[in-house]
């Protein structure tokens, strides 16, 4: 027998030892199967909300661009998921793709922090209870929020990790938590508990143990110098935005009260920044149509699971207060700013952490002996039967928005001419027709008026026109204008006499989808036009502040700079440097995921 032959049967004898071992982690990776899979599918199949068509409008060609953030910050998010744009074309998938990646292997995480804290038995409960977790599973979107909190929890893994086994703060954590930030400003909040259980350390070395003191003084000011040479690109964007604009980005000018005024009047959820008056309302809107709406089991176990915590590991008390503190601050500080769903699924998996607690001693309890385990199986059936019948329709129905875009990928030229019903939210519009020659319905005349006004002979063009069936979608307000409904059924009715149609049905599990209800009607026909027309309605491409894919010409954008002088050039040289590093090192945490969970015991 070969040397390769010894080692293909080396791997197969180590593969067939760890499948009959008792290793907890091969059930692990089953249950980081069931989740990756609800996750693929809801990615797959949901219809998308109006603020995942203006992050996933934006992010398209974010790596051409060369930028160092944007409007609403974020740019590792940003950067990667322009990769997953390159990698998988722009499709509902790989807009979500980031949430599905990440929040699916947030479930590895909270194993191993369940794993240090507890025992391997709550643990894989605790993974369990993440992976199927109906509320997170509905907000696989195109949010930062899923990714931030893999690296918030990442960070917490080392903080908890080396504090218990070595005395001595993390400096890996500060890595993690400045990715967080890239990721999304909100890990701010969560930064703000790491800051001060350090604190908390270094107060207790002071009082017993000068040199454990000194020493982890160093490692905190090495973190903190960590996290902002991270968050540079980030300062020296508002920076170079500030000297030759006087603006700053989104968050800044909203939560400094710098220039609010660029950005009110938008539509914004935040323009009002904190509202502490609106605290008990918001909290209370947050825990009872968010969490025990969305996920109860999850919820009602995590809480139950904190007081049993304190009953059963006293001697992690101290890791159990930083668990709690993670949960309870960002929560209320989140609740006062804005209320958005999805920024309270980063609470799941900590409530999954505690809820593998709630779930043992539950089983144990009901089963009264050899029968716990028998119990235990029948209640995780329980919540995943609750869990599929949230998502049902999620995974048995797509949404129509991402068969249209899937469509104009496949059967859309570059010489084909889009007419858009106006009734489509604008953003919706963008994102599925970024990469085509498009123009929305209520630009029509203008566009016929301006090819009869270029010089040369017209052609037919091939043209397509997309309906709006429900007479609303994504706007919400049509309804109201009835003049503006009565003009768009004009321009159908002018298409339908001339052309070929299809109907794209709806689905996927938000209400303004109807499953298998027609949702988009395709015109297919030609219309006689100048082919130069096809550049100027290029030009009516805007969303939300930014040209449509605005590498194309970037100086069109409102947060176009120019960097000049020696030090801003350094700056931003040295701003670029530092992204560049988050990003590959986001990149790299994932197999050091792999690797901590094949090493830890």
């Amino acid at each position: 027998m070969g040397e390769e032959d010894k080692q293909k049967r080396g791997l197969v004898d180590k593969a067939i030892d760890f499948i009959f071992s008792d290793d907890s982690r091969k059930y692990l990776l089953v249950i980081l199967l069931i989740g990756i899979v609800l996750r693929f599918f809801v990615a797959r199949n949901m219809p998308p909300v109006a603020d995942e068509m203006v992050h996933g409008t934006h992010a398209i060609g974010f790596i051409n661009l060369n930028a160092l953030s944007s409007m609403t910050q974020c740019p590792i998010w940003f950067f990667l998921t322009d990769l997953s744009y390159k990698i998988f074309n722009v499709t509902l998938f790989s807009a979500r793709f980031l949430s599905f990646f990440y929040g699916g292997l947030t479930i590895i995480l909270v194993f191993l922090i369940s794993s240090l804290l507890f025992n391997k038995k709550i643990a894989l409960i605790s993974s369990f209870l993440l992976a199927v977790s109906a509320f997170q599973i509905s907000w696989v979107a195109v949010y930062m929020d899923q990714a931030m909190m893999f690296f918030i929890l990442f960070a917490a893994y080392f903080f908890i990790k080396e504090y218990q086994t070595k005395k001595q703060i993390s400096i890996l954590a500060s890595l993690f938590l400045g990715i967080a930030l890239l990721i999304k400003i909100i890990a701010g909040v969560f930064s703000i508990i790491f800051a001060f259980f350090m604190t908390l350390i270094l107060y207790k070395n002071y009082k017993t143990d000068k040199v454990a003191f000194k020493k982890n003084l160093a490692r905190v000011i090495i973190s903190a110098v960590i996290i902002i040479l991270l968050f540079l690109p980030v300062l020296s964007y508002n920076y170079f935005l500030y000297k030759e604009k006087g603006i700053v980005d989104l968050p800044f000018s909203m939560y400094f009260n710098i220039n609010q005024t660029f950005y009110q009047g938008a539509g914004l959820a935040h323009e009002t920044g904190f509202n502490l008056g609106s605290a008990p309302n918001s909290i209370k809107a947050v825990i009872i149509d968010y969490l025990l709406k969305n996920d109860p089991l999850i919820l009602l176990l995590g809480i139950c699971g904190i007081f049993l915590a304190f009953r059963l590991f006293k001697e992690k008390r101290f890791f159990l207060w930083f668990l709690i503190s993670l949960i309870i601050l960002p929560l209320v500080i989140i609740a006062v700013s804005i209320l958005l769903p999805t920024h309270y699924t980063s609470f799941m998996p900590l409530f999954s952490i505690f809820g593998g607690i709630s779930l043992a001693r539950l089983s144990e309890f009901l089963g009264k002996g050899f029968r716990h385990k028998s119990i235990l199986l029948i209640l995780m059936l329980i919540i995943l039967i609750f869990t599929f019948s949230v998502i049902w329709e999620n995974l048995s129905s797509r949404s129509a928005v991402g068969k249209m875009r899937e469509f104009t990928i496949s059967s859309v030229d570059s010489n084909t001419l889009i007419v858009v019903d106006s009734r489509i939210y604008r953003g919706t519009i963008a994102w599925m027709f970024n990469d085509k020659h498009y123009v929305e319905s209520s630009l029509l005349p203008a566009v016929i008026q301006a090819s009869q006004d270029l010089p040369g002979n017209p052609s037919n063009i091939h043209t397509l026109f997309i309906e709006c069936v429900p007479d609303d979608c994504g706007w919400g307000s049509i309804k109201d204008q009835p003049d503006f409904n009565k003009s768009t059924e004009d321009i159908i009715s002018f298409f339908e006499n001339i052309s070929t149609k299809q109907d794209i049905t709806g689905g996927g599990g938000r209400g303004y989808e109807i499953k298998n209800a027609p949702y988009f009607t395709v015109y297919d026909t030609h219309l006689a036009l100048n082919p130069a027309v096809l550049s100027q309605v290029d030009q009516t491409h805007e969303f939300f502040f930014y040209p449509v894919r605005r590498y194309l010409s970037p100086a069109r954008a409102f947060d176009y700079y120019e960097v000049n002088s020696g030090f801003d050039s350094l700056l931003n040289l040295t701003a670029h440097a530092s992204l560049y590093f988050s990003i590959l090192f986001a990149i790299a945490s994932v197999p050091l995921l792999f690797y901590k969970l094949l090493k830890d015991k």
